[in-house]
């Protein structure tokens, strides 16, 4: 599925058919998966730490804004991941065409 891999098969193989067995398209979609974890979880860390300081920062309008994310953080992080999401996907697709020929 690398870039690699099609430019290979397109140069030296062109009348070919390309297939992706399911192992390596299921190894793909739990990569993505891992990485979406990874974002979603470094986001709710840096949320959590950012919301602790605002808290313990003394300025009521920024202890405001602070309870107000952590009543919506699941939100806040839910739309980072659909952004996220998105935005793979439309690289990945982008990466499709171009690489298809």
């Amino acid at each position: 599925m690398s870039a690699a891999y099609w430019s290979a098969i397109l140069e030296h193989l062109p009348e070919a058919s390309i297939v992706f067995d399911h192992f390596h398209i299921i190894k793909l979609a739990n990569e993505k998966i891992d990485d979406l974890r990874l974002t979603r979880d470094s986001m709710r860390r840096f949320l959590e730490r950012w919301i602790a300081r605002a808290l313990d920062s003394g300025i009521r309008q920024m202890e405001s804004l602070a309870k107000t994310l952590r009543a919506h953080a699941t939100g806040i992080l839910n739309y980072s991941a659909s952004k996220w999401i998105s935005n793979s996907s439309s690289a990945d697709s982008a990466h499709c065409s171009s690489s298809a020929g």
